[in-house]
């Protein structure tokens, strides 16, 4: 409900570091598996791919995130989002 994450089975999503990284696009429309260290705690679950979300709601949903749970809001744009698309991995 306020970002801080479920235990060690979600990340939270209150870090700016994390959540101004250019690889949570990618996160968000293809998924994750493997570790990743977030506020010092490691995490190791599947976050499953989304490939019907379209790039604009990515932005809206990042955009959100960044605001509601970060105090540092910062937008990102359906330009960045879309750049960002094309070199993920």
């Amino acid at each position: 409900m306020n970002g801080e994450g479920l235990q060690l089975l979600i990340p939270p999503l209150t870090d700016p570091k994390w959540i101004n990284n250019d690889s949570i696009v990618c996160i968000i429309k293809n998924g994750m598996d493997g570790e990743i260290e977030v506020n010092g705690k490691n995490y190791n679950s599947r976050m499953t791919s989304n490939d019907k979300i379209e790039n604009d709601e990515i932005a809206d949903l990042i955009s959100y995130i960044r605001n509601d749970f970060t105090r540092r809001p910062k937008k990102i744009t359906l330009k960045e989002v879309t750049e960002r698309i094309l070199n993920c991995r």
